[in-house]
């Protein structure tokens, strides 16, 4: 790749205000919803940024944090499940060079007391990444731009209710918002509708995005992987 691409401003958006983001710092919303991945981004150069070329060795630089929001659920004395279900699919993102590996998941996560209601319509579901942004431009990997994908109404986001009682029992977490140039192994739970489900997808939807030195553009676009008893899904642009 030509050297002028190195470290390249992209800029997010939500229309018709435009937000530039200096060094790639996309702060995910404490709650992420639906709507949250529509935004647009802007990409410029940051320090933290790897040379045109050059690879992230996940084993190198992993970096771990706690889930975005303000979790809810104390530590408790709960079981965890011990029983992985070994998932080994890739995402990538050819644009911007991001990569997700989805290592595992694990099902029925244990709910918190006081959560009936909940945990009997609904499930935690864990699923285990290995996150390296690009380092040709500067965004970042976010946690509000996943879902799980069962064929409910609505997308199914992360939840940080049992963070704590995940990094209680010393289980990395993803951070909110991986910046380029680092990697990071964890975790991101998921509050799945319906319980039980039978098939499910994970998606990464990488947000429309535009070069500010040169205005060129990349579409949103949803990359997917299976996780549970799914074919694989192509990107697809969307918008």
């Amino acid at each position: 790749m030509a050297r002028g691409l190195a470290g390249r401003r992209i800029g997010w958006w939500a229309a018709p205000l435009a937000l530039l983001l200096a060094g790639c710092t996309t702060t995910a919303s404490p709650t992420p919803s639906a709507s949250s991945a529509s935004a647009t981004t802007t990409l410029g150069p940051t320090e933290s940024a790897s040379p045109t070329g050059s690879t992230t060795d996940p084993s190198a630089t992993v970096t771990t944090g706690t889930a975005s929001g303000t979790p809810t659920a104390p530590p408790s004395p709960v079981a965890l499940p011990t029983a992985f279900v070994p998932v080994n699919q890739v995402i990538k993102d050819p644009d911007l060079g991001h990569e997700v590996k989805v290592n595992r998941i694990v099902r029925a996560l244990p709910w918190p007391d006081g959560y009936a209601a909940s945990a009997a319509a609904y499930e935690l579901v864990g699923v285990e990444m290995t996150w390296t942004p690009g380092v040709t431009y500067t965004a970042a990997l976010r946690q509000v731009d996943f879902s799980l994908v069962t064929g409910s109404q609505f997308p199914n986001r992360p939840d940080p209710l049992i963070d704590p009682l995940l990094s209680a029992a010393a289980w990395p977490l993803l951070p909110a918002t991986l910046p380029n140039g680092q990697s990071a192994t964890g975790w991101l739970v998921f509050k799945v509708d319906p319980k039980d489900a039978t098939t499910m997808r994970l998606d990464y939807t990488r947000p429309a995005s535009r070069v500010t030195d040169t205005g060129q553009t990349f579409a949103k676009t949803v990359f997917s992987a299976p996780v549970v008893g799914a074919a694989p899904v192509p990107s697809t642009p969307t918008g």
